[in-house]
């Protein structure tokens, strides 16, 4: 082998190294999964339990559809944006959806668990209304609404409280491809679309009476807390720790959060 030859391949291996080098500066950084994006607002670690009943397959079509858009709705208010709603949820929530949002958010950051359980439903043609109870428990380092923090210096961070059952209605048109079924697992979100072609068409928090007297809703709610675990006191107390959030039940398909 010539010098010359040898001097030619010399100079093209380093041709190859430079290009090999030059092309992993310039490539761009993988995006991140989905898996690994936040998949609640800031400040809201919360997760969903929905009490089984022998009126309400939580597996059936009609389960999936309700739990991803109730579950939908309460992260969206809580972040004030339907962008928190779950894979389909703006094509499957209200025409309202917004203005909703607007007037119920609450820009509360807390952790906690919410419960949901069936309560009835009335169906006419592809029209379904189901009526929910929804219970709940949350803490906080910001200051609620209601309750003032101990005068003591320094004084427990984390508020803590419950909240009274209340109901929520949600009228689905159930006209069209059906959402999936046996949607269970540790996940606390799908990671696809579960809303199939349906549409909620309403979705409301029952208001009490303005004399604060119980509607039918709320006094049935009240009256049965079958399945549901012992709740922090509704008044607000105050602790060193927080009441971490328990597992979601049945939760979705997947890895954990």
């Amino acid at each position: 082998m010539t010098a010359t030859r040898r001097c030619r391949e010399a100079l093209g291996v380093v041709a190859l190294l430079l290009l090999a080098a030059c092309s992993g500066a310039t490539k761009s950084p993988p995006e991140p999964s989905a898996s690994l994006r936040s998949e609640q607002p800031p400040g809201f670690d919360v997760t969903f339990q929905w009490i089984p009943t022998p009126d309400f397959d939580l597996m059936s079509a009609e389960g999936t559809f309700v739990r991803a858009y109730v579950e939908s709705h309460e992260l969206a208010r809580d972040g004030q944006s339907t962008s928190w709603g779950y894979p389909g949820f703006v094509a499957a929530a209200t025409p309202d959806i917004d203005k909703n949002l607007e007037w119920q958010s609450s820009q509360i950051e807390f952790m906690g668990t919410m419960f949901y359980r069936f309560l009835a439903r009335q169906s006419t043609g592809t029209a379904t209304t189901i009526t929910l109870c929804r219970y709940g428990y949350a803490s906080s380092t910001g200051d609620w609404s209601f309750g003032t923090r101990p005068d003591t210096n320094p004084h427990p961070p984390w508020g803590v409280r419950s909240w009274g059952s209340r109901p929520v209605v949600l009228t689905v048109d159930t006209e069209g491809r059906p959402p999936p079924s046996e949607q269970s697992g540790s996940r606390r979100s799908p990671s696809i679309n579960v809303f199939g072609d349906w549409a909620a068409t309403a979705f409301d928090f029952v208001p009490r009476d303005p004399d604060r007297s119980d509607t039918d809703d709320f006094a049935r709610c009240e009256a049965d807390l079958t399945g549901i675990p012992p709740l922090p006191a509704l008044e607000h107390t105050y602790q060193d720790h927080p009441i971490a959030p328990l597992p979601p039940s049945p939760g979705w398909p997947g890895a954990g959060l």
